[in-house]
């Protein structure tokens, strides 16, 4: 991103740094590990919401832009957490509610600017991957047992994909210019 992109930058230092702590936390024997887990999880999640918000904000024509402010209205879902931390089944819900509709909106993205890959097969590909990691480790469990491997390794290729397709959507637009300039 430019470098007028600050916030999207932050929103995905941050992504980054708590997936890395998520994942070191397995290693580390700490008090409410779980708890710890599960709301950077949540966390993750917001923030990579906010950042599909603020791709899809920058993608619109200036005319039909939502607010800025709007793209931070997943931030309510950490507000409204607490309340139903303690429910699993709740707490899956949302959970699979925000997970698909990020793969939602990235399909949206990808149909949206086909024309834009030079190689196809490579977004189809990066939604493919992420669809099926999405329903092998929600819906799957349900009829057959699933390893962890089986849908990180689709995860994996999806976000190899991913950074691979996401940026040519959007280097080809205005996403680059200054947002005053928007």
């Amino acid at each position: 991103m430019g470098k007028d992109r600050g916030d999207a930058l932050a929103a995905g230092t941050v992504i980054l740094i708590l997936s890395f702590l998520e994942e070191f936390l397995t290693y580390v024997d700490i008090p409410n590990r779980e708890v710890i887990a599960e709301y950077m999880a949540i966390v993750m999640m917001v923030l990579l919401l906010i950042l599909i918000l603020m791709s899809i904000r920058r993608l619109r024509p200036e005319i039909s832009r939502y607010p800025y402010p709007f793209v931070y209205l997943p931030a309510a879902i950490l507000l409204f957490y607490p309340l139903i931390q303690g429910t699993e089944a709740l707490t899956h819900l949302i959970l699979m509610i925000i997970q698909g509709g990020s793969v939602l909106a990235l399909l949206f993205l990808t149909v949206a600017h086909f024309s834009l890959f030079e190689k196809k097969w490579i977004a189809v590909i990066t939604v493919l991957s992420f669809f099926g990691a999405y329903v092998l480790f929600w819906y799957a469990p349900m009829f057959m047992t699933i390893q962890q491997w089986m849908w990180q390794s689709l995860l994996s290729v999806g976000m190899i994909g991913a950074s691979i397709a996401v940026p040519v959507i959007l280097s080809e637009t205005n996403l680059y210019k200054d947002p005053g300039n928007l």
